[in-house]
């Protein structure tokens, strides 16, 4: 976990630096994951509205035996979609989201994503 917050520390600084962002409060409840939630790792929220929501889940890898970056990322993008991060876009009218997954091991990083309409 301690590698996720480093990774999601860099990106959070590169997307409030940009103007992009409206800051999404995921606060974690004491003793609860945030599948359990239903809090993605990162939620961009566009302040235009009609620019594209995104949302971030990350997967670390300790060693790349076994599962490959990509079913990883696979994985993480099933994950989003089977708990409807991106749905929470609608209540700030953004139309469409992308779905992000980066997968990390050592130095190496894969990313995944798809793109759907947010209803």
């Amino acid at each position: 976990m301690g590698e996720d917050i480093i990774g999601e520390g860099v990106l959070w600084d590169l997307l409030l630096v940009s103007g992009y962002l409206r800051p999404r409060n995921t606060r974690i409840v004491e003793g609860r994951t945030r599948c359990e939630l239903k809090v993605p790792d990162i939620m961009i929220i566009p302040k235009d509205a009609s620019k594209k929501g995104v949302v971030i889940e990350f997967k670390t890898l300790r060693s790349d035996k076994g599962k490959t970056l990509e079913e990883n990322a696979q994985r993480a993008l099933e994950q989003i979609a089977a708990i409807d991060y991106a749905d929470e876009l609608a209540s700030y009218d953004i139309k469409e989201a992308v779905k992000l997954a980066i997968v990390f091991c050592g130095k190496k990083v894969y990313m995944g994503y798809n793109v759907r309409k947010v209803e």
